[in-house]
C-alpha cells in the first residue's frame, strides 16, 4: 500500500519574554536538529505562539505520528532551562496538531484545526501534545457559548455570584476562590 503524505500544522505555546522568543525558539530547533520537513514555514503567532506548517511543496510528512513525534521533540526542548538576565528560567510549551485530511484544505483552516488542538492541549496541563479531532471543535465552540451566554447572565443579573474559598487542606492556607453562579 502506497504512504499517504499529509501537510500539517503544528501551534506551539512558550510563555517566553517577547524579546527573546523567536531568537530562542529559532535556536532551540536548529541546535537540537528537530526533524522538520524542508521547505516548512515557521514563525510567531502571537505573544508566546508559534506556528509551524510541516511539509509544503511536496515534503511532506507521512504519518500523525511523525508529526507528533516532532511536536514530542519540541515540547522537550522547549522544556529545557534558558537564561533571561542571567536568571535560569524554567517553562513549558504545550502543542497542537493538525493534518490536512482533505484535498486543497486552506491554511487558515489547517491552523484553526491546530489552534483548536493547542486549545486543548493548554486546558490539559503543561508540556502536552494534542491532535485536533473533530470534536475538539464542537466542544470549543459549545465552551465559547457558555461563557457568552454566561456573560450576558451576569450583565443582565440573571445570576448572582457567590464565591467560595479554597483552602489547601495540608496548611489550612487560603489558595484563592472559586465563584458558583446561582
Amino acid at each position: 500500500m502506497p504512504s499517504v503524505r499529509h501537510p500539517t500544522a503544528l501551534r506551539a505555546v512558550w510563555p517566553l519574554p517577547n524579546s527573546a522568543r523567536v531568537a530562542e525558539f529559532e535556536a532551540r530547533i536548529t541546535n537540537h536538529d528537530v526533524a522538520v520537513p524542508p521547505r516548512s514555514e515557521r514563525a510567531p503567532v502571537g505573544g508566546d505562539e508559534f506556528a509551524l506548517v510541516l511539509g509544503q511543496d511536496g515534503a511532506l510528512l507521512q504519518s500523525g505520528n511523525e508529526a507528533h513525534a516532532i511536536a514530542a521533540r519540541i515540547v522537550m526542548i522547549l522544556a529545557e532551562p534558558f537564561v533571561v538576565d542571567g536568571i535560569a528560567i524554567q517553562i513549558g510549551a504545550s502543542v497542537g496538531i493538525a493534518i490536512q485530511d482533505v484535498p486543497f484544505m486552506p491554511v487558515r483552516d489547517l491552523m484553526h484545526r491546530a489552534d483548536v488542538a493547542l486549545s486543548r492541549a493548554k486546558l490539559d496541563g503543561r508540556r502536552c501534545v494534542r491532535t485536533f479531532k473533530p470534536d475538539m471543535d464542537a466542544e470549543m465552540r459549545a465552551r465559547v457559548l457558555l461563557e457568552r451566554d454566561l456573560r450576558q447572565a451576569l450583565a443582565q443579573d440573571a445570576v448572582v455570584p457567590h464565591y467560595q474559598p479554597l483552602v489547601d487542606l495540608r496548611s489550612g492556607a487560603l489558595v484563592g476562590f472559586e465563584m458558583l453562579a446561582r
